[in-house]
């Protein structure tokens, strides 16, 4: 029988809350010591069956290092069915104390790692993210030298162009053609700075938002106005489907940026002769969706979940056939959050995009809201 009270058993089963087996030369198990609930798991299976199926030839191996491989102790991290714990990964100790007096006994030890595992994890999440962090970056720089050079070399070649007055003087139709080309670019230039500074101010905590009721339609038809001439430059038809006000809860301000980024993405991936519709869903959960739906290329099924990610562009190689900075709904989804709402994106691939800014339904609208359209919505582009 085991001498429990010498003092070399003594400190071998001062374990705390580690479970410590006792087995003789032949495996017996001849004692276990630990927390009552692993005592009582450890005494009613065999000590392979601890182990999950799938570590049992690790225990094995772990075994045979010390009895046949001149080890005298061994561990392993193995993953140990502990019951109502669950399933814990553990560092599995193995120590050959047959030849001491004391103890003439196999001793293994089950240490709980799982909070050690948890942080290996959490440093390995850390680090893959790390390293899309840098990814991200280098795509940053990679873009924004394509998007901030390519509009600036048009407004320079234009400008130099009518300067040397090389197609007669500035009265020329010709010149109507470069002025509308740096027209252009300079509305780029515009936009992927705009997306720069509003991200910056977002992350920074500066953006304000101030909630209030007011009336969706009148946030489409605003937006719908900004958008017009972009629709028209490549022709695609913008409709609104109109079935009444509906109020919701949020910044009026801050909602028609949001929908600005979505028209924006849903003409600029629509084909002429596309259409893009808006329109307010009233939804059962007490929400309202104001919703843009196109008829463009949509988004490949893989690429979903990452188009609200800052730089990322289902396309990102700088011969993908639509400009931009992969800023736009990354903008966009931050600023509906931060007014309590959500951005909602759905899409096949070839058959067009559903794009969704979802904010609280408001039945009040407050003893203070004007009757008629709402004006702050409505001159919120300015």
């Amino acid at each position: 029988t085991l001498r429990l009270g010498s003092r070399r058993m003594s400190a071998l089963l001062a374990t705390g809350s580690d479970l410590i087996v006792v087995a003789d030369a032949d495996h017996a198990i001849r004692d276990v010591v630990g927390p009552a609930d692993l005592v009582a798991i450890a005494r009613a299976r065999p000590l392979a069956r601890m182990v999950v199926a799938e570590d049992r030839e690790r225990l094995r191996a772990l075994f045979e290092r010390v009895l046949t491989g001149g080890e005298r102790t061994a561990t392993e991290e193995l993953r140990v069915d502990m019951g109502a714990r669950g399933v814990r990964a553990c560092d599995v100790k193995l120590r050959d104390l047959r030849d001491e007096a004391a103890v003439a006994a196999l001793v293994v030890t089950f240490h709980d790692v799982e909070e050690r595992a948890a942080v290996q994890a959490a440093l390995a999440e850390a680090r893959d993210l790390a390293d899309a962090a840098s990814r991200a970056k280098s795509r940053f720089i990679s873009m924004m030298s394509h998007e901030l050079r390519t509009p600036l070399a048009a407004v320079l070649g234009y400008a130099d162009l009518m300067t040397a007055r090389l197609h007669g003087p500035l009265g020329s139709e010709v010149y109507d053609g470069y002025v509308d080309e740096i027209s252009r670019a300079g509305r780029r230039l515009i936009s992927v700075v705009d997306a720069i500074i509003g991200l910056g101010r977002i992350d920074g905590g500066e953006e304000r938002c101030e909630l209030r009721s007011f009336d969706a339609q009148s946030a489409i038809r605003s937006v719908m106005r900004s958008a017009a001439d972009r629709a028209r430059r490549g022709g695609v038809r913008l409709d609104h489907v109109d079935d009444g006000p509906v109020e919701v809860l949020g910044d009026p301000r801050l909602a028609v940026r949001v929908l600005d980024y979505l028209i924006d993405n849903a003409i600029k991936f629509t084909e002429a002769d596309g259409e893009v519709v808006l329109l307010v869903e009233r939804r059962e959960d007490g929400t309202g969706a104001i919703t843009i739906t196109d008829s463009g290329s949509g988004i490949p099924a893989d690429s979903l979940d990452r188009v609200t990610d800052a730089f990322f562009q289902a396309d990102d190689g700088l011969s993908r056939r639509f400009e931009g900075a992969g800023l736009g709904l990354t903008v966009a989804k931050a600023l509906a959050e931060l007014q309590g709402g959500r951005i909602e994106i759905e899409s096949t691939y070839g058959f067009g995009t559903v794009a969704r800014l979802v904010l609280p339904l408001s039945d009040d609208a407050g003893p203070d809201r004007p009757a008629g359209p709402d004006a702050e919505v409505e001159d919120a582009l300015g």
